[in-house]
């Protein structure tokens, strides 16, 4: 079997597609040059994340960052145990996807399962119904399709919505304005209308 290696590779952020190796039983991700892995971003602290590793992989570590540590979207408080594919962001503008190297994960195990052969259905013959042997008919159909409605609503003019559109502004305008002339009215004790 191959040996297992654990990457970190970016996916967002000043170095997409660039790989940092986990390879120290503990490292520590950051902006400043003292970092085992180091990410020049205005999002990433001077010590962002610890990463220790365990029996099957690593164990991540938010240190007090200032934009916080998202694991799969969601913010990170304590520690947690990375799986194959996790996607590990710093901030808003760092996204690394945690990898598995040199060991067969669900999507290499996935892409060698094979279905079993299903049986293939063989087509039905059928006994083709025998031409009857009639006159032919004295009319015959319009070869010709009719012609198609023309562009741009369905044949109305194009002035037709924008005044339908006006009228039901101004019948709505007209209605409000009735009512308040109602309410002012009883509210002054006065009558509506003359």
């Amino acid at each position: 079997m191959a040996e297992r290696r654990f990457q970190l590779t970016m996916r967002k952020g000043p170095m997409p597609g660039k790989v940092y190796e986990l390879a120290r039983a503990e490292m520590t991700l950051g902006r400043d040059v003292k970092n085992d892995l180091v990410i020049n971003d205005a999002e990433v602290s001077r010590q962002h994340i610890k990463f220790t590793q365990q029996a099957h992989g690593y164990q991540i570590e938010d240190l007090n960052s200032t934009n916080g540590t998202f694991v799969n979207g969601q913010r990170l408080t304590g520690s947690v145990l990375l799986r194959p594919g996790d996607v590990i962001g710093m901030g808003d503008t760092v996204e690394v996807e945690y990898k598995v190297v040199g060991e067969a994960d669900a999507t290499m195990l996935a892409s060698n399962y094979s279905l079993p052969e299903l049986p293939v259905n063989e087509p039905v013959h059928q006994a083709v119904p025998p031409t009857p042997q009639s006159t032919p008919a004295a009319f015959s159909l319009p070869t010709s399709t009719p012609p198609a409605p023309e562009a741009g609503g369905g044949g109305l003019p194009s002035w037709a919505l924008p005044v339908g559109i006006g009228c039901g502004v101004i019948t709505v305008c007209g209605c409000g304005l009735i009512i308040i002339l109602a309410v002012a009215s009883q509210f002054l004790g006065g009558s509506f209308g003359p």
